[in-house]
């Protein structure tokens, strides 16, 4: 221990006498290593951190499996053997698994929500969970204040009551100790405020905080959609705990048998239980947000591994030119006995101090951009627990031992064979090396950056792409919200209407290119035994219009299509081409769920799903109903914001505006995952070829500097500049050549994992890899002139005078 302490305290001032060496050094490592502990943190909040209740090993997912898609109104996925899978079920299947439940200590359910609420006289959409009474006693939450949630609220006649969150507390109620018994509006229902949860639970999804917890009974009042002994309709999610040391497959089984039996007089299939790990919330599959929150932190990952790859051999090159400085040393200490083992641990030594001192300053970098990152990535309303934990903390550390190896060990062991008898001979300090290691790891260096060269230009070639995509309709001065008119929805259209400077209004049933779409089938006239799925919209008369998608044959929608005998619907092309190949679609029909629809109508292919999916068959129904509206604007949109709101206030005083801003805005959201990747993964890029430029430029002007008197010799020769300047740029564009030749192979084949992140444009796009070579030769270009150029100004006469 005494041997290690002077080895550190040697390494200490060793640092401190090269300041500059030292603070290059631990800000290189300090970008490397905080840019990996800031993804891995994340990450590690998205899918490794446990949910913050008692025991959550315990927590299990419990889903159903079969080959039948019963009407679910949760997420259903493909299972193994072409089955499916989902964690939804009846109300009726849900009380049976909690009543009759074997091998499970609690069973419980909920259901997610937006509902509307109105607190202290303001209206605001909100984020709710519908509970089961057993909720928070299955999770293993504690209330902060007040109490939760009991199995007597399970009855469809208790007294409507809420659970809030530690955030809603503050947000809405000001932290203020007297919120129990507070009363709030939910869609109509009026709450009693029973309980406040602690900070740092925020439900049992990632990504997603409820802020208000109401009992699962209220669902026919709130979300009036259906009766709560329903068996028709899938509805309320499962999980449960597992009792301590029990088998898991025969539990499965147990609840499995109790499903059948219970949903068999309703005519359902056969279906199995599987249960899955739940300390991390819902996962997997049936946690759309999960995924779509994962997908990008694990490539992330991939691209700051490169760049701490890169900051290795950068941080090795510059500790071998560093060693060459000192052989006079070592060559010393050698000759004085020392061991090649007791250097190499020394050496090693000052790499870890530098590791040490990089990592902490990574670490804090990290803490410091984790919360900036989460909002490059994700939408401002996705919510994560960013604290880091016992597996960050590990991840760090192991990473300052990686580091310390990566670069610190082929320094340690080259110093090791010095020799001190050559080295004791020589006239000046800086030797004779030839630096041939240095070269390869600089080429090493120029091969692992043209790699996040082409991926940085194909994500941001796949930006252009889409900015460039046509929607079919006009996206300019349009404003898109949710609100709730209640009954006088025709009321609420017609006075926004009237508002000066509106040009057109109309109400459709799902938001625009936010991947929300309602699905249906058609059958083919000409075969009925082919069905063609079809996008379906709910849309009010003036849809069109407001749209201005155009109409290419027939009429527009009338006010009597969505109320009287006649059912008439309008298609685009895309269904017409492919229901109707070379003819006229109009006054011919088409059945959706055994009634015919007349065609009135023939409008443009348009898109409402993805813009980066191809336009769609898609048929639009007249309808009064529909909670989503847009309003086409004169002028600039977001001015209308207040009278809207105004309007909403008067026509229906318990509703509230949501999701209110311009279509342009919305389609920038849902371009928002490429947008991000284009920027960091350029920012990436540049960190590496900025440190692989800075490891070129100094091994440059190492050479120049050890090679001074070679060349103020060949000078005095006759040599002129331009050709002094030459041997210097071409020994660099030699080590860069040799970087590109190794870094298109890698190039080839890592572009291959991007190809589902990229749009309108092939994985090893020529033009995209041709462009990063050209700037990754010039920038590296660029740093070594400066050398170069310092090279032909040597003065003959003043670097003979070191001979």
């Amino acid at each position: 221990m005494t041997i290690l302490l002077n080895d550190i305290k040697y390494s200490v001032r060793q640092l401190i006498k090269s300041p500059g060496f030292t603070l290059v050094a631990v800000l290189t490592l300090a970008l490397g290593i905080g840019a990996n502990a800031a993804i891995f943190g994340l990450l590690n909040s998205v899918m490794f951190q446990s949910l913050p209740v008692r025991n959550p090993h315990e927590l299990r997912g419990i889903h159903w499996v079969g080959d039948i898609t019963p009407n679910v109104w949760g997420r259903v996925v493909g299972a193994p053997n072409g089955e499916q899978t989902s964690n939804t079920f009846t109300y009726p299947a849900y009380c049976a698994l909690r009543d009759g439940r074997t091998g499970m200590a609690e069973i419980f359910g909920f259901f997610e929500m937006g509902p509307t609420a109105v607190i202290r006289g303001q209206a605001s959409r909100v984020n709710a969970l519908l509970v089961s009474g057993n909720f928070f006693q299955g999770l293993g939450v504690e209330p902060k204040q007040g109490r939760l949630m009991m199995p007597e609220h399970d009855r469809p006649n208790a007294a409507p009551v809420t659970v809030i969150s530690h955030r809603a507390w503050q947000q809405h109620f000001a932290s203020d100790p007297g919120v129990i018994g507070r009363e709030i509006v939910l869609d109509q229902v009026s709450a009693t405020v029973i309980g406040v949860l602690p900070q740092g639970f925020f439900g049992v999804e990632k990504g997603r905080r409820n802020d208000f917890y109401l009992p699962l009974s209220l669902q026919p009042q709130i979300k009036g959609a259906c009766a709560l002994e329903s068996t028709d309709l899938w509805w309320v999610q499962v999980m449960g705990r597992l009792q301590p040391s029990v088998d898991e497959l025969e539990v499965g089984r147990s609840l499995g048998t109790l499903l059948t039996r219970t949903m068999g007089e309703s005519g359902a299939p056969d279906l199995r239980i599987l249960l899955a790990d739940g300390s991390t919330g819902l996962s997997g599959a049936l946690a759309p947000r999960l995924g779509v929150m994962a997908k990008p932190l694990y490539l992330l990952f991939g691209l700051v591994g490169i760049v701490l790859l890169v900051t290795c051999l950068n941080l090795a090159g510059l500790l071998l030119a560093r060693g060459i400085r000192r052989h006079h040393e070592f060559a010393v200490r050698v000759a004085l006995g020392a061991k090649r083992g007791r250097l190499i641990r020394q050496l090693l030594t000052e790499s870890a101090v530098l590791a040490v001192l990089g990592g902490g300053c990574g670490f804090l970098l990290a803490a410091s951009i984790k919360p900036a990152l989460s909002r490059i990535l994700w939408a401002s309303e996705t919510t994560l627990e960013l604290q880091s934990d016992i597996q960050v903390y590990g991840f760090v550390l192991a990473i300052v031992v990686v580091t310390t190896i990566l670069f610190g060990l082929l320094p340690a062991l080259r110093m090791a064979r010095i020799d001190p008898a050559s080295n004791l001979k020589q006239k000046t300090l800086l030797g004779g090396s030839r630096l041939g290691l240095n070269r390869m790891l600089i080429s090493l260096q120029v091969g692992l950056s043209l790699v996040l060269l082409v991926g940085a230009g194909l994500f941001t070639r796949t930006v252009i792409n889409i900015q460039r995509i046509e929607a079919g309709f006009d996206t300019e001065n349009l404003l898109v919200f949710h609100a709730d008119a209640g009954e006088r929805k025709t009321d609420f259209c017609q006075s926004v209407s009237a508002l000066p400077a509106v040009q057109a209004v109309t109400h459709y049933s799902h938001p625009l290119l936010t991947g929300a779409r309602g699905n249906t089938g058609v059958p083919m006239p000409h075969d009925r035994s082919e069905t063609l799925p079809v996008l379906r919209l709910n849309v009010g008369e003036s849809f069109l219009q407001t749209m201005a998608i155009p109409l290419l044959a027939g009429r527009d929608f009338r006010k009597l299509d969505s109320e009287g005998p006649q059912q008439s619907i309008i298609v685009n092309r895309a269904l017409a081409q492919a229901a109707f190949p070379d003819e006229n679609p109009i006054g011919k029909f088409l059945t959706f769920q055994d009634q015919d629809y007349n065609i009135v109508g023939l409008c443009g292919d348009t898109k409402y799903y993805d813009l980066k999916m191809a336009c769609e068959p898609t048929v639009f129904f007249p309808s009064r109903e529909g909670a989503f509206y847009a309003v086409r604007a004169a002028a600039n949109p977001q001015d209308l914001i207040p009278a809207v709101r105004q309007v909403l206030a008067t026509i229906n005083p318990g509703s509230a505006l949501a999701d209110v801003k311009t279509l342009k805005a919305q389609i920038a959201e849902n371009t928002r995952q490429e947008r991000s990747f284009a920027w960091l993964a350029s920012s990436l890029a540049l960190l590496a070829v900025l440190q692989s430029c800075i490891g070129l430029y100094g091994l440059m002007s190492h050479n120049v500097a050890r090679r001074t008197s070679e060349i103020g010799m060949r000078m005095a020769l006759g040599a002129t500049s331009r050709v002094v300047a030459w041997s210097i740029l071409r020994n660099a564009l030699i080590m860069v050549s040799i970087g590109v030749g190794i870094g298109l192979p890698m190039v080839w084949g890592i572009v291959k994992t991007i190809r589902s992140y990229l749009f309108g444009i092939e994985a090893f796009d020529p033009i995209t890899v041709l462009g990063a070579v050209v700037l990754l030769v010039a920038v590296a270009t660029c740093a070594a002139w400066i050398p170069a150029r310092r090279a032909a100004k040597i003065d003959p006469m003043e670097a003979l005078r070191y001979e």
